[in-house]
């Protein structure tokens, strides 16, 4: 699922990004997207993100209490 996010830029970034994706041809949002993308993916390869933490395991084993049967 997409999510939204709101980010502000000074008048001169914003008028350069809105030129430069008018060359392209494409909406200022789109192109404000594919641009971050290519900055998260960067950042990622430079190792500058750390991993996503990776899950417990569930053991599947039920315990008692006060006569109640909870999943760990």
């Amino acid at each position: 699922m997409a999510k939204r996010i709101n980010v502000t830029l000074s008048d001169p970034y914003h008028a350069d990004l809105q030129r430069w994706a008018e060359t392209r041809g494409e909406p200022l949002a789109t192109f404000a997207t594919y641009l971050l993308k290519l900055a998260i993916d960067e950042a990622r390869r430079a190792g500058e993100i750390p991993p996503e933490p990776v899950p417990e395991k569930t053991t599947g084993k039920t315990t008692k209490s006060k006569g109640r049967s909870t999943k760990r």
